[in-house]
């Protein structure tokens, strides 16, 4: 049974019981009302008879009902239980007792209550008792010392207006069941719309299928809409982190495939010819490798840390950029101590913490020293933090080096992207595009200028406040 119908049911059911529950109740304060109303009749009547007692010897006249209809049945009998006198009817005065009337008379039952009463042995009594089949409401009273009068009616219209309301409130329940049946048939659809897409979703996902498709997000609040939103922004971390292990490997694959095979190439030499080469040669053979080696290290690590920045966002908290940067320039001048000197920092005012992962931002920020320091030989560098108009941050990193050319700044952030010009020094071309990485998961950005009259300038820019878009000029550079 699916989830849709199992609360059509469930609601079916709950209404159905309510409404049996309120038609009973209903049956019960009915019949309890309308056999009130006769009780009040009977003690009328009994009253009546009591102040005349000639009442007793009027009879019904010829086509009357036998029971007395609305006037009722009135016996007298004494405490022996013999009927002294009845009177089946309190209209028709002039009717004359006897013959058919004698036979066609009803008798009403005498029993120990009855006998009780007449003795003056229990009060007056008032119950239901069958007569021909008939339901008779009954009243006994004592009269005098050694007499009851009883006093009935029949109650037939009673059970009848009660089984017409019965097989009212049955036709209610069954309507208003079937009525709440569809609307919670119909609600319950709409409602767990989105928990079949998820499903179907989460079924794609198990079979190994598209990872892109998105479920319908519905509007509200609800605990339906936080799954969906929950499990969409599951969907698509799941395919961010498939796109990125595809593409570490289309990566790995390309990229490594020359340097693998150069290493390869080296290593044979040294294993195989290695008595034949003169000793400078073998010596500058086995720098190759090792520098290949470390190469093929740094390259590994990149697209490590490339896809671990793609498929795993670090906690977030306040960082704070300018004391960051200065550990990086500081950490920076004890790697590089021929170039300590032209390392140059300077924070500006007002520079307000960010929301981000320190250990991500540590890194984009070394990235940008190191890609100074290596492309840049000589001449200072000047790295700078400040905070534009609108409170965001922004990390410049300047160098005076022989720069790039102008149609090859805008590709400076593609992973593995070298210029002409510096293909011969190591590096494998994933520090500016982790740069840029670090920045869009941060909600900032990354840029890359010509610097006047020579060199480049970087800069890393991040919002003052997680999900506030960038805006406001950043500062001029020196």
């Amino acid at each position: 049974m699916t989830l849709r119908t199992r609360i059509a049911v469930i609601v079916a059911v709950t209404v159905a019981a309510l409404l049996v529950a309120v038609g009973v109740s209903a049956q019960l304060l009915s019949a309890r009302a309308l056999v009130g109303a006769v009780d009040e009749d009977l003690r009328r009547i009994a009253a009546s008879i009591e102040r005349d007692p000639r009442g007793l010897l009027v009879v019904a006249g010829p086509g009357r009902d036998r029971f007395g209809g609305a006037a009722g049945i009135v016996q007298l009998v004494d405490a022996e239980g013999r009927v002294i006198g009845d009177l089946r009817s309190r209209l028709d005065r002039g009717g004359v007792a006897g013959g058919d009337a004698d036979a066609d008379r009803v008798v009403l039952p005498v029993d120990d209550v009855v006998l009780a009463v007449a003795s003056g042995a229990s009060p007056s009594t008032l119950r239901t008792v069958p007569v021909e089949g008939v339901p008779l409401r009954m009243l006994v009273v004592p009269v005098g010392q050694r007499f009851a009068l009883q006093v009935a009616r029949p109650i037939d219209e009673v059970e009848d207006v009660i089984g017409q309301l019965r097989a009212r409130t049955a036709l209610l329940t069954l309507a208003g069941s079937l009525l709440a049946a569809l609307i919670a048939w119909t609600v319950a659809g709409r409602s767990i719309r989105p928990v079949s897409e998820l499903t179907a979703a989460v079924e794609e996902v198990r079979d190994g299928r598209d990872l892109s498709r998105h479920v319908v997000v519905p509007e509200g609040d609800d605990e339906v809409a936080r799954l969906a939103r929950a499990f969409d922004a599951m969907l698509s971390r799941l395919e961010a982190s498939r796109v990125a292990q595809d593409r570490l490997a289309a990566d790995a694959s390309h990229e490594l495939r020359t340097p693998l095979t150069s290493l390869r190439t080296n290593v044979e030499v040294l294993v195989h010819d290695a008595e034949r080469l003169a000793a400078d040669d073998r010596r500058r053979l086995t720098e190759d490798v090792v520098g290949q080696l470390e190469e093929l290290s740094a390259m590994v690590d990149g697209l490590v840390m490339l896809t671990r920045v793609d498929t795993d966002p670090g906690a977030r908290g306040p960082v704070d950029l300018a004391a960051l940067t200065e550990d990086v320039v500081t950490s920076a001048r004890r790697r590089y101590p021929a170039r300590a000197a032209d390392l140059r920092l300077t924070v500006g005012a007002d520079v307000d913490p960010v929301e981000g992962d320190e250990r991500e931002l540590a890194l984009a920020v070394s990235a940008l020293v190191d890609n100074a320091v290596k492309y840049a030989p000589a001449g200072a560098i000047d790295v700078t933090v400040r905070a534009d108009p609108a409170g965001n941050v922004h990390v410049e990193v300047a160098d005076g080096g022989p720069g790039v050319p102008p149609d090859a700044l805008p590709h400076l952030f593609e992973r593995f992207f070298r210029a002409p010009e510096a293909r011969a020094m190591p590096g494998a071309g994933l520090g500016l595009a982790l740069v840029e990485r670090v920045a869009r998961a941060h909600g900032g950005a990354a840029a890359a200028t010509a610097r006047s009259p020579q060199g480049l300038r970087v800069r890393l820019e991040l919002p003052a406040r997680p999900g506030r878009p960038l805006g406001g000029a950043p500062a001029q550079s020196p």
